[in-house]
């Protein structure tokens, strides 16, 4: 390659993703409409999907994005094995169609689906890239990863913490957060009785935990907790304040397509997670100027929270009788309040979609060298 084909293949790259399914809410889904939809501006972009479970996504994509679907889930007696062959066949399949230069899996799962086929395809660079925290993976996904991911030529996280852990494996590892889904001008005035927090409704995400905590401090306040996504542990999150009686405090909202609005109709939001890859909700909170309160979990809320300057690390992780505590501190300080949504809309300018655009593209050009 000359040095002309070089910055023209630098300029104008075609970029490919591969996600298990991007019609879902999940963080992993949102995250990679947001770059995908970034890079469409400069590039050739598509998304594969493993899996199409809904008709469309959930999360805005560019319709000059392609997107490609190996499976649907509409056989739901068809076998794992007959599943997984199908999976790497069809990938292979469209691997050798689409050309593309860079390709880059979400998750774990898809990274070494493309690691066991990068040997196909010598042209691509393929990066594998993580949202979950390293720890939070079982050993069976540990094992996977580094058995494939060593195929790949580089490896993306999320925070400096658990860059530690993948350098150990992988020689080449980049630190990338995620994009902030949407600037606003427009801010919480901080005057609404309501505290929020946002998230799929599963175990690791801790909400039985937050509504323990705000069972504890009911009485003293007079505010409202809202929680809003869908899970598996909606059921039993609902029982859980039924049981406690606050029916008619705590609500249960479901997925929201207007996210923004949810977090400028609100004056305190609490990422009361048990483990974290980052928390990009604690950001898009911030830009809304709502002031923010999480466990101290491994990893992503100690990267983005620096205590009392622009939020509250709750500590120790997972103790809600502290989480309470800092709920009312926050209810019953407006100037401490508007000191930290300050602090938080500053840190949250460091996460346009600018600035970690030029983080990828710097390492596809490292990577095409």
């Amino acid at each position: 390659m000359n040095l002309v084909e070089y910055f023209i293949k630098c300029l104008r790259m075609k970029i490919s993703f591969l996600i298990s399914d991007i019609s879902l809410t999940r963080g992993g889904e949102r995250a990679t409409a947001l770059l995908a939809n970034a890079l469409q501006a400069s590039h050739q972009v598509h998304i594969v999907s493993l899996y199409n479970q809904n008709k469309t996504p959930f999360f805005y994509v560019d319709p000059r994005i392609e997107q490609h679907y190996i499976n649907t889930i509409s056989e739901p007696d068809i076998s794992k094995i007959k599943s997984k062959y199908g999976e790497i066949k069809g990938l292979a399949s469209l691997i050798k169609k689409l050309d593309s230069d860079i390709w880059i899996g979400v998750g774990t799962y898809c990274s070494s689906l493309l690691g066991v086929l990068s040997f196909r395809d010598k042209k691509s660079k393929y990066i594998a890239w993580e949202h979950s925290n390293y720890e939070a993976a079982s050993l069976k996904w540990r094992i996977i990863r580094k058995t494939f991911f060593r195929f790949m030529d580089a490896v993306v996280c999320l925070t400096k913490s658990d860059e530690k852990s993948y350098l150990v494996h992988f020689p080449k590892v980049a630190v990338i957060p995620n994009i902030l889904s949407f600037v606003t001008e427009k801010v919480t005035d901080l005057t609404q009785q309501t505290i929020i927090s946002v998230g799929a409704l599963e175990y690791e995400k801790g909400f039985d935990l937050l509504i323990s905590s705000f069972k504890k401090i009911a009485s003293q306040t007079d505010w409202n907790l809202k929680i809003i996504g869908s899970g598996s542990k909606g059921i039993s999150l609902m029982r859980q304040i039924q049981e406690a009686g606050l029916t008619s405090r705590i609500h249960l909202t479901g997925n929201t397509a207007d996210i923004k609005q949810v977090y400028l109709s609100s004056s305190i939001y609490v990422l009361p997670s048990r483990r974290e890859g980052f928390g990009m909700v604690l950001i898009e909170a911030m830009e809304c100027g709502v002031p923010c309160i999480a466990f101290d979990c491994d990893h992503g809320p100690r990267n983005i929270i620096s205590n009392e300057e622009n939020g509250l690390l709750v500590r120790p992780s997972g103790d809600i009788d502290k989480l309470g505590e800092a709920i009312l501190s926050l209810i019953n300080n407006l100037p401490l309040r508007e000191k930290i949504s300050k602090g938080g809309r500053l840190t949250s300018r460091e996460y346009q979609s600018g600035h970690i655009l030029r983080l990828w593209v710097s390492l596809f050009k490292q990577l095409q060298k």
